[in-house]
């Protein structure tokens, strides 16, 4: 009876030790909304996950985003909190907003993003790189291929009328 109370308890401690012994994941996922059916001018948002199985001691380091063609906002610093299952195993994460305008009509391929995080009780910072992303532009209905769309969030316009003083 002491031998396996002995073998309980060893084995009890080798999974503990291997527990902790285990680094946190980290992991990233991106996602283009809308998915399709982008057009020069419209706005297109590029969500950036970041998750991990334990928890971040401070805030992931982002990429710039940098694509010809388009102007790119990056994230404000403000993240939306994720609770998500993957695998059948809890992650908890930040969700990040790229703001992205397309200015011509063409393919576009987003590079993979490299994001870098400390999760909680990693022995080092770790980095984790996103999949390539592609979506295509089109030139909204009614322009041609070399009509350039007026994209503004306001537009005001005034006419002002001045009689002449001789007909």
């Amino acid at each position: 009876m002491r031998l396996s109370a002995s073998l309980v308890l060893t084995s009890l401690l080798l999974c503990s030790v291997s527990a902790l012994a285990a680094e946190p994941q980290l992991k990233v996922r991106t996602h283009l909304q809308p998915s399709d059916g982008a057009m020069v001018g419209g706005l297109l948002e590029l969500q950036l996950d970041i998750l991990t199985d334990t928890w971040f001691t401070s805030a992931p380091t982002l990429p710039d985003l940098v694509l010809d063609g388009a102007r790119v906002l990056p994230p404000d610093g403000q993240a939306e909190h994720l609770n998500q299952t993957l695998d059948g195993q809890s992650f908890s994460g930040m969700r990040y907003r790229y703001l992205i305008t397309p200015n011509v009509a063409r393919d576009f391929t987003i590079p993979p993003l490299t994001v870098r995080a400390t999760p909680g009780q990693a022995t080092e910072e770790q980095s984790v790189a996103s999949q390539t992303v592609r979506f295509s532009v089109a030139q909204p209905p009614g322009f041609g291929a070399d009509e350039i769309p007026l994209v503004a969030t306001g537009l005001r316009l005034s006419q002002r009328i001045i009689n002449s003083a001789t007909p």
